[in-house]
């Protein structure tokens, strides 16, 4: 979102709400302030001529009813202050509580703009009473640029101690969930299974930088081959870089997803989420399992079955990738056409 409005205008005023203010402003060279600092939410907002409020999942009530009500009270703040929303790229629910339901129709009515990532996300506002038109996009990381392949081969050098890895490499990009799935058991059986009987160097990103590290180095110990843990952190661009290197990914992370899929790269997906089958969907494939229901013996069926057939799928995936760039492209279109009327200072 940053590249896509300074393309527009490099000199725009961007203030981003953040868990982590000064590394997201070092990364991305914009102002940034805590989101959990109520004044200094206050004061970016005011600020601001024109809010825009955009992410997956936050506006649902099925495993957080905390995130519904802080995102939608933000929006709620700006349209106190008399500032536009642009609710952007967002995906939506399910919501169930009628209260939650109202206050979502209330938001997204109210709003300047409102596009969402998947169609599932459309039928949600569309059954709550969302009466307005409502844009369908897809995950703006779609437009991120990858890193040459010459960095992204270096990266991956010195994660292994300076060697390069010999064997084609499959990506593992895992996440805790909710239940009494023994995720470590699953996966180090099935990473174990690739390297030996696909002859793959088995490598695992974790994109949650803390939790799912320390979930990687779990998997990685409980196995009996070796593997490679992506221990640094990198930027959006290197990691897009990293997914495109592999052979295949098998991700729970839905920008694990997105990363392979805009590289072209075949994918197994867990499904923990409605947000993963809708990108599936997208891309005219089935999500192999659901999280709570994961088995290692089908999850490598399904491995196995796209690493033989990788060539072919890749093909499909690389025309697919250029479908979403464009819809993603399109879809900041919308934003971009509208503010740079004039100058505006932006909060996302």
């Amino acid at each position: 979102m940053v590249n896509e409005l300074r393309t527009n205008d490099e000199c725009v005023d961007i203030i981003v709400l953040s868990a982590n203010p000064i590394f997201t402003a070092k990364k991305y060279k914009v102002e940034a302030v805590d989101r959990s600092n109520l004044l200094d939410i206050y004061k970016a907002v005011k600020g601001c001529d024109v809010f825009i409020s955009g992410g997956g999942s936050l506006l649902q009530d099925a495993t957080s009813v905390s995130s519904m009500w802080y995102y939608s009270g933000i929006i709620m703040l700006a349209y106190l202050l008399k500032k536009p929303v642009f609710a952007f790229a967002q995906g939506i629910g399910p919501v169930k509580k009628s209260f939650n339901i109202k206050i979502l129709r209330h938001i997204m009515n109210k709003a300047v703009g409102v596009s969402v990532r998947d169609k599932r996300s459309m039928t949600e506002l569309k059954r709550i009473g969302v009466n307005r038109e409502i844009y369908c996009t897809t995950d703006p990381a779609f437009l991120i640029e990858s890193c040459p392949k010459a960095t992204a081969e270096a990266i991956i050098c010195k994660e292994n101690g300076g060697t390069a890895l010999k064997r084609p490499q499959i990506g593992f990009s895992i996440r805790k969930w909710k239940g009494n799935v023994d995720v470590v058991s699953i996966i180090s059986t099935v990473a174990d299974r690739v390297s030996k009987e696909l002859n793959a160097d088995v490598v695992f990103f974790p994109l949650h930088y803390s939790k799912d590290l320390e979930l990687a180095q779990e998997i990685s110990e409980r196995m009996k081959e070796p593997s490679l843990i992506i221990n640094g952190r990198y930027s959006s661009e290197e990691l897009m870089g990293l997914y495109g290197q592999m052979g295949l990914n098998i991700s729970v992370r839905f920008h694990g997803l997105v990363f392979s899929i805009a590289n072209g790269v075949p994918v197994v997906a867990i499904s923990y989420d409605p947000k993963i089958d809708s990108l599936m969907e997208s891309i005219g494939m089935s999500s192999v399992s659901t999280y709570q229901e994961l088995n290692s013996e089908n999850i490598f069926d399904e491995i196995n079955n796209q690493w033989h057939r990788r060539d072919e799928t890749s093909k499909d995936l690389v025309l697919r990738s250029k479908e979403l760039k464009g819809v993603a492209k399109n879809g900041m279109g919308q934003i971009t056409n509208w503010i740079f009327g004039a100058k505006k200072k932006i909060t996302v």
